[in-house]
């Protein structure tokens, strides 16, 4: 299926007749860029395109609970005169082995007994009444309408198989959806209204009566928890909304310098305990000070005091040698004459003696002025040797951190100057109180209506429950019935079987789609190495991924954009799953992504996720750059814009730029 124009007539905010051709895409350029502001008319486009392929059974946008005649009545343009509205949607598809032009022709008028619609479907050119009235049914062949979410979604969609808290529920909706599983549910379903009725049949009246009392309770309970999901999806819609609010003006908040203001305190604290322990160290230096570490100074005068103290110890130590040698000298002498030697041989030692004498005396010339005690040089010695380095070792040590301390308390004194005043970020506090306590109570809000919810759906359990036994208590009456009993037994055996049925389905097909989700995964995550496998649980469908080391990758560890991503990539497995060769069109598709997973987006997912592929974007989604990676997977490319003058959407040739610069596709 290709398609090749849309044309709008009073449809939705386009007054008049419009036409958006889709003709410029082929297989190197599949991509048809549509971009506009908010409200300028993207999701009307996709709502067209549904309405005219699907009818009342279109999941159109605005319709939110409305009938189909209130929902066409409301569609048509305000000031249209008369009221009436026509879609049209020009395709290709293949039939029996052949290429045919079709024309979805839907229009409808409105008056005060409602809305009356007109469909007919032409082939070639030329109006075809066979297939105008089995278009359902031939649909259902290439595009069941319950398949449409796989194939018409917006970046909601996306977010909402992001997020864990909804992701098993959009997940088990697409995979049932996908494998036809509704169907079984609904048959589950009848089977059990079917056996009720049975069973009803085979109890007493008695039984009876308690047990419609409990359907009566049940039915308004069900009705109650009908209200509470739609209160709690309005909840859950301020509450996304409150927390946008609230990260847009914290982000202001951290811009203006209210994290920096948010420090203040712990930076002024910072700076008197800087303060303190530079005066601790000043006092440390100090202390030293009052020692021994002036004499660091005169380290030159203590050395030549050392060595005047050595010198004068030896020269005491040589003069008592000579006295010794003296009196030795005259004893030996004496010794001499007592043995009557030669007195010539006795002249010649009493020379030489004296001679050594007087070299030993010519070679102590020391001169005594500090006359210092042994005590004293070893206390000298000590002073320099140990006392003077462990001074300098220490004061170097207290010197560096002292100019450390000072050089974070000018650091400090910095942070403190580049902190904005509190009357500066009087305005955007306030906004940021207001903010918080909107989302708490926006918190509130969704936590009771949750609560509540919680209770009722125990409460349906637990007359659920009830029921069951009453219904069970009494079946021994079935030989009485026995045509009653053989049907409760057939629709067990047969509830069973749609049970396995499913199981085996589920089984069968999850890991095929697992593993085209993983690929697709692979090929649009900038680490391809982050995650080397992926499951479904098929109880509660939810989504198991395995880390590079094979173990379970917990959801947390991916990043906002990666979960975005892997969403993405899920809902890319099931249409490839589907084996459905259908055009894709998404509204804002790029969301809450930041640039890295946009831009895989960008140049992996769109280029190659359908043969069509119909983007309506924001200016802000694909701007300059975006749009340059785009552009040569670009076929064809519009810009919607509102004329006041008109009161209408128009579209324009060409994508204009957050700039207001037209491009067009070459």
């Amino acid at each position: 299926m290709i398609f090749e124009r849309l044309v709008l007539h009073d449809f939705g905010p386009y007054r008049g007749q419009h036409t958006c051709s889709f003709e410029g895409t082929q297989p190197s350029r599949p991509v048809v860029l549509i971009g506009g502001l908010n409200g300028a008319g993207k999701t009307t486009l996709m709502d067209a395109i549904q309405l005219a392929l699907f009818g009342k059974l279109a999941r159109c946008s605005g319709r939110n609970g409305l009938s189909y005649d209130e929902y066409l009545s409301r569609s048509i343009h305000l000031r249209a005169w008369p009221r009436e509205s026509r879609v049209q949607l020009h395709l290709r598809a293949r039939s029996a082995g052949a290429e045919h032009t079709l024309v979805l022709d839907r229009s409808w008028t409105s008056s005060e007994r409602g809305a009356r619609e007109h469909f007919e479907v032409f082939r070639d050119g030329h109006p075809d009444q066979k297939l105008t009235e089995s278009w359902h049914d031939h649909l259902e062949l290439s595009l069941p309408s319950r398949l449409a979410e796989l194939f018409f979604f917006d970046g909601e969609r996306i977010e909402a198989l992001a997020d864990q808290t909804t992701a098993a529920g959009v997940l088990r909706s697409a995979v049932e959806t996908l494998l036809g599983l509704d169907i079984v549910a609904r048959l589950q379903g009848d089977l059990s209204v079917l056996q009720r009725r049975k069973q009803k049949l085979l109890v007493s009246t008695e039984t009876n009566r308690a047990v419609e009392k409990i359907e009566m309770e049940l039915q308004t309970l069900e009705g109650r928890r009908a209200e509470l999901v739609q209160d709690q999806g309005s909840a859950q819609v301020l509450l996304d909304q409150t927390a946008r609010d609230l990260a847009d003006v914290e982000t202001r908040f951290q811009r203006d310098g209210g994290g920096l203001f948010q420090q203040r305190i712990h930076f002024e604290n910072q700076q008197v305990a800087l303060a303190q322990q530079a005066e601790s160290t000043a006092d440390a230096l100090r202390e030293i000070a009052a020692g021994a570490a002036p004499l660091v100074i005169v380290e030159g005068l203590l050395n030549s005091v050392q060595t005047q103290a050595a010198r004068e110890s030896a020269s005491f130590q040589q003069e008592a040698v000579q006295t010794a040698l003296t009196a030795r000298d005259e004893q030996l002498l004496r010794a001499l004459e007592d043995a009557r030697i030669p007195k010539s041989a006795l002249g010649t030692v009493r020379h030489w003696l004296e001679k050594d004498r007087i070299q030993r005396l010519a070679s102590n010339d020391a001169e005594f002025l500090l006359r210092m005690t042994d005590a004293g040089r070893d206390a000298l010695a000590e002073l320099r040797r140990s006392t003077l380095t462990d001074v300098v070792a220490r004061s170097q040590v207290l010197i560096d951190q002292y100019v450390g301390t000072q050089s974070e308390l000018d650091a400090a004194a910095s942070r403190l100057a580049a902190t904005p005043s509190e009357e500066v970020l009087e305005e955007i506090s306030a906004r940021l109180d207001s903010a918080r306590a909107r989302h708490r109570d926006a918190e509130v809000q969704f936590a009771i209506v949750g609560s509540e919810l919680t209770q009722v759906r125990t409460s349906i359990q637990r007359c659920e429950e009830t029921r069951s036994r009453l219904l069970h208590a009494d079946l021994d009456a079935r030989n009485e019935r026995d045509d009653a009993a053989r049907s409760e037994i057939h629709i067990v055996r047969v509830k069973d079987t749609l049970r396995e049925f499913r199981e085996a389905l589920l089984h069968r097909h999850l890991l095929r789609i697992e593993q085209l989700a993983l690929d697709s995964f692979r090929l649009l995550i900038r680490k391809p190495h982050l995650v080397t496998g992926l499951a479904v649980n098929p109880d509660d469908f939810s989504i198991t991924v395995t880390g590079a080391d094979g173990a379970v990758l917990p959801p947390d560890r991916l990043s906002a954009g990666e979960r975005q991503l892997l969403a993405t990539a899920v809902l890319w497995g099931l249409r490839r799953a589907s084996g459905r060769v259908v055009p894709l069109v998404i509204d804002t598709p790029l969301g809450r992504l930041d640039s890295h997973h946009r831009k895989n987006l960008i140049t992996r997912y769109f280029p190659a996720a359908s043969h069509q592929v119909v983007l309506l974007s924001t200016d802000e989604e694909i701007d300059r750059r975006y749009y340059e990676m785009l552009k040569p997977f670009v076929g064809a490319e519009y810009t919607l814009e509102y004329d006041a003058a008109a009161d209408s959407s128009m579209i324009r040739t060409g994508y204009t730029l957050t700039d207001s610069e037209v491009v067009n596709v070459p």
